[in-house]
């Protein structure tokens, strides 16, 4: 576990000297390592996981990186843009919470519920996937501040 933390870690360092097109590259090296893990066909709720928490890493390495480099006036624009996204964000959260618990009743995703473990893996990939979508938007509006051409 403390190796997959030095990767994400060294990921994000190494993302803040990087282009657009490097970005993501990291996120497809990201993309590869969960498929190769899902592929493995074990511990799919482990790989699930271990995604969604590489992706909620990168989000919130993006959006402090984004925020430090605005001007005060932008800055806030910025955090109500977030706040909306997080909001966007923690309905569709419930969505996938609710149909997990549609299924399972009786069982909670966060923990390796016994018997549920591939629907609680359907619920992570799925929020990993919203998460990783606001990665690359991010990512993508960091370059063109870094170009200087502010949005």
């Amino acid at each position: 576990m403390a190796s997959k933390r030095i990767i994400v870690l060294s990921a994000i360092f190494y993302l803040s000297f990087v282009t657009l097109g490097q970005t993501r590259k990291v996120v497809d090296s990201f993309d590869i390592k969960y498929q190769e893990c899902l592929d493995n066909g074990r511990h799919t709720f482990g790989c699930a996981k271990r995604y969604y928490s590489q992706m909620d890493s990168l989000v919130n390495f993006f959006y402090h990186t984004i925020y430090n480099s605005l001007d005060t006036t932008k800055q806030l624009d910025f955090k109500k843009d977030e706040v909306e996204w997080l909001n966007k964000r923690d309905k569709y959260f419930k969505k996938t919470y609710l149909s997990f618990k549609k299924d399972n009743p009786y069982q909670e995703p966060f923990t390796k519920p016994k018997g549920a473990e591939y629907d609680a893996m359907l619920m992570f990939d799925k929020n990993a996937k919203y998460v990783r979508d606001r990665v690359v938007a991010l990512a993508k509006m960091l370059d063109k501040i870094n170009r200087g051409t502010k949005s």
